[in-house]
């Protein structure tokens, strides 16, 4: 399945770029993600490893993660790998002088039975806890 979804924020790209690579801005605005392990071996970039721990629906639940692709004020790309599914992550972003466009593609591939039986509930839940997150995101960055 795949989520398109966009927002303007008013911030320089930088802000918003910040926000979205560093693990410590990252808990402000993931309303699920509790904690972020960055693998101590590498300098954050292409090909880092790192660990995200969420807390959804009172579970907890580990993806583990690598960086894809890494590029200043213009994109981020992950891969988190979970038992029961995979995410492929895009954020792009685009620099409007004091504002900025983010645009966030998502690739979610169903691994269990389950959740591929209840494709259409997933996605929309997906889909509606990506669009608070980055609804978050715009008033977290809008109020700095």
């Amino acid at each position: 399945m795949d989520i398109e979804l966009d927002i303007l924020v008013e911030c320089p790209v930088e802000q918003a770029f910040l926000a979205c690579t560093s693990a410590e801005h990252q808990v402000r605005w993931m309303a699920s993600l509790m904690e972020v392990e960055i693998d101590p071996g590498k300098d954050w970039g292409v090909g880092s490893s790192f660990r995200q721990i969420h807390e959804i629906s009172g579970m907890r639940q580990v993806f583990d993660g690598v960086v894809l692709d890494l590029q200043d004020n213009r994109r981020i790309s992950t891969h988190l790998k979970h038992d029961d599914f995979t995410i492929f992550t895009d954020l792009t972003f685009r620099d409007l002088g004091e504002r900025c466009q983010l645009n966030q593609s998502t690739k979610i591939e169903l691994k269990s039975v389950a959740l591929k039986l209840m494709r259409g509930a997933v996605g929309n839940a997906v889909r509606d806890r990506l669009k608070a997150d980055l609804d978050r995101l715009k008033v977290l960055l809008e109020e700095d």
